[in-house]
């Protein structure tokens, strides 16, 4: 019985995993479609990027929850928990950039919806094969989804607006 219940549990996990992906991306589709231009064009350097940070922001939080602890002064937790929930939100935004690239590699005579459902699948069978999976590849595309989402947030910010591209045009004439 027990068997059954993990056995549900993992595949309510993953029905809900899928959901959220998609919803992220219809949510923010020019942001997912940056992070996901991140990892097609420059993978290695998406890589190191977000390891180089992840890195970073994962000793933050661990110093800052260790110093609460240790200290008896629970408020100095709080940048820490902060760093691990940015840590968690950043993957979850990279991720749905990652799931769209799949899609749009294995699945691409399919509508955009249901590229991102298969990918979302793919990518969640292959994280639960079993060592390779959980230890592998789950943790390679955490690290490069993290790495997506600061290279996607710098180009958001680094790209002008069709608005602002519209304004320049009409001062030059």
């Amino acid at each position: 019985m027990e068997v059954l219940a993990i056995i549900l549990g993992i595949l309510m996990s993953a029905a809900t995993l899928i959901a959220l992906f998609l919803v992220i991306g219809a949510l923010f589709p020019n942001f997912t479609d940056n992070m996901r231009e991140a990892v097609e064009n420059s993978q290695g350097r998406t890589f190191i990027l977000g390891l180089v940070n992840f890195f970073f922001f994962g000793v933050i939080s661990v110093v800052f929850i260790a110093i609460a602890e240790n200290s008896g002064f629970q408020i100095l937790a709080v940048p820490g928990v902060l760093a691990l929930v940015f840590l968690t939100v950043s993957a979850l935004f990279g991720l749905t950039g990652i799931v769209q690239l799949l899609g749009e590699r294995l699945f691409p005579d399919h509508n955009k919806l249901r590229r991102n459902i298969y990918g979302s699948a793919v990518l969640i069978l292959g994280s639960l094969t079993p060592y390779v999976g959980w230890f592998g590849l789950a943790l390679y595309l955490t690290v490069l989804a993290f790495g997506a989402f600061l290279l996607g947030l710098f180009n958001r910010l680094r790209k002008p607006s069709a608005a602002k591209i519209g304004e320049e045009d009409s001062k030059k004439k």
